[in-house]
């Protein structure tokens, strides 16, 4: 059908043809493969290596195709030295589907330290270029109005290339409370206090706090606790302190009350709360009393009157405490009625007289009764801050 020239014009067109469509092919191939990288290194404030943080690349889409504009496209995690890279082939890298040609668009990348390694639940987020991060929910995509709105954002090139240096110098997230404990008498420290640490998300008598720890003091009286001020939007805090042969307190000075719930008593009026700043010490110090004992009460006469005046004592340890102080005497009356016909026994308080304190620790008083019978009587001190430290057993005696 052909001659011999025409099948040698004919095959040297095809051979033209095929070396030109490998060429092309090449070329497809080597755009393929040119590659985008972004490396970078992140350390503390004090130049430090973090490993485990997570380095997230989001972008902006200018194809539309997700819901949001900007979407967490690509991520990567720092090694041991504070390290990490990302790289694709530019023609591929951060796909969003089989449509997306994979590079256009802008991007941000965000330092995000949420707990996912061993130092990195101390540290606050930051994006790219100094910007601090605002703490968000925990699923990333929800980080993508920041992109928007604070990250400093840069275009991918179609050509391959590195963009080093995209480094971070992440903040602690947690604060510090730093507290020393010393006895008030002598303002010597006191070792082995335990310290119990609440914090709140907002401090009001119906809000439970969440008891974070129980620490002790050192030799010198003193704890540090890293605090966390991202557990709330408003975090607040407040101390317990316990120590045999002291009054059992919290920060304030208000007497710990036996038997009533922590939240109503944490929160109570005395009571100091207080905030802590991440990367920043709240230092504290704290003075304990030794704990009082009050002995039972006595009465003057052998044998009390009716009307007649009569003197009641009692004594306060340490004495110290007694002129810091309020003590009370509480009388009560034992009285009995007839109700529907029956005998109906009960006692009633009668008096309440205020104690004058002398600085040994004596207590005293004085007043007429004026009923015949069976009374008893108790003496209860109330610390500086107006709030019942002790109270001593009952005496019972009989006015004539």
């Amino acid at each position: 059908m052909f001659g011999n020239r025409t099948r040698l014009l004919l095959c040297a067109a095809l051979v033209v043809a095929g070396v030109a469509a490998m060429a092309v092919w090449a070329g497809v191939a080597a755009a393929a493969t040119a590659t985008f990288s972004i490396t970078g290194h992140v350390t503390d404030t004090a130049g430090s290596p973090i490993q485990d943080v997570h380095v997230i690349v989001y972008r902006n889409t200018v194809s539309g195709t997700v819901n949001s504009p900007w979407f967490a496209a690509e991520d990567a995690y720092t090694d041991a030295s504070g390290d990490y890279a990302i790289t694709y082939p530019t023609g591929y890298w951060m796909n969003n589907g089989p449509n997306d040609p994979g590079y256009a668009g802008t991007y941000a990348v965000l330092f995000w330290a949420p707990g996912l390694g061993t130092d990195s639940d101390y540290y606050r987020p930051q994006w790219w270029n100094g910007v601090e991060g605002y703490f968000a929910h925990s699923d990333i995509w929800q980080w993508d109005w920041q992109a928007a709105t604070i990250a400093t954002d840069f275009a991918v090139p179609v050509n391959g290339i590195t963009m080093p240096n995209v480094n971070a110098v992440l903040e602690p997230y947690r604060g510090t409370i730093d507290c020393t404990v010393r006895d008030a008498s002598t303002g010597l420290p006191i070792q082995n206090v335990a310290v119990t640490i609440f914090h709140y998300d907002t401090v009001t008598v119906s809000n439970v706090p969440y008891q974070e720890n129980e620490v002790y003091t050192d030799a010198n009286g003193r704890f540090t606790y890293p605090a966390d001020p991202t557990l709330a939007a408003n975090s607040w805090w407040t101390l317990l302190f316990d120590q045999a042969g002291y009054a059992k307190v919290w920060l304030g000075g208000v007497s710990y009350q036996a038997g009533v719930g922590d939240p109503a008593q944490s929160a109570q009026a005395g009571v100091t709360h207080f905030q802590v700043a991440s990367n920043a010490t709240s230092t504290i110090t704290m003075t304990l009393l030794v704990s009082t004992s009050l002995s039972k009460p006595t009465v003057s006469a052998a044998k009390p009157t009716q009307g007649k005046k009569l003197t009641f004592t009692a004594k306060l340890t340490p004495g110290a405490a007694a002129l810091s102080g309020t003590s009370k005497l509480h009388l009560w009356h034992h009285e009995t009625k007839t109700v529907n016909g029956e005998k109906v026994s009960s006692w009633r308080l009668r008096s309440t007289l205020k104690m004058k304190a002398s600085a040994s620790g004596k207590l005293t008083t004085s007043g007429k009764l004026a009923y015949v019978g069976k009374w008893e009587m108790q003496v209860a001190y109330s610390d500086s801050a107006g709030y019942t430290a002790s109270t001593s057993a009952m005496k019972t005696f009989t006015v004539k």
